[in-house]
């Protein structure tokens, strides 16, 4: 049962877009659970935070400042946000077991089968990448790191040098 995923009504449901959007994120970026857990214990907007807001509270006390309630809120903000993270792996794994247990798979599981197949048989990889004369992306500015790593993939096996990409500088939000 989600803990930091409730709202103060204890209401369930409010979080399901939040929490299929940051799934989707996380297979996006083809994250291992060792990856992901690393990035909230080194990512300076996760833990190093934390261990920060908590140092200038206890500083704060050692001098006798009275004035900690702004900086006891952030630290519950941040324990509640990396605890989000925490049972975010949770839902993951559950989703990928259901997923799997269905034989269903959804489009950025497509995408990492294709890497999949990529990184374990490169003659498939050189056989894709050659089957064509030319290789178009448009909306280039909307790939993932996924989508990229198969245009990089292909392009890198690719014999010809017939790659064309398009993109609007004015759509970049990265």
């Amino acid at each position: 049962n989600p803990v930091h995923f409730r709202t103060e009504k204890n209401d369930p449901y409010y979080y399901i877009d939040t929490i299929k959007r940051r799934i989707d994120e996380i297979k996006k970026n083809r994250l291992t659970k060792t990856s992901y857990f690393k990035n909230i214990e080194i990512n300076a907007d996760w833990q190093p935070e934390l261990d920060s807001l908590k140092n200038k509270l206890e500083i704060k006390r050692k001098k006798g400042d009275i004035r900690t309630k702004t900086l006891e809120s952030d630290i519950k903000d941040q324990q509640k946000k990396i605890g989000q993270a925490e049972e975010l792996w949770k839902f993951y794994e559950l989703y990928q077991t259901k997923m799997e247990k269905n034989h269903y798979i959804d489009y950025n599981d497509m995408i990492n089968s294709v890497l999949a197949k990529f990184d374990s048989t490169p003659a498939f990889l050189e056989k894709i990448a050659n089957e064509y004369e030319y290789i178009l992306v448009d909306e280039y500015q909307d790939t993932n790191k996924s989508q990229n790593e198969i245009v990089f993939n292909l392009t890198k096996n690719l014999k010809s040098e017939n790659v064309f990409v398009v993109g609007d500088d004015d759509q970049i939000i990265y």
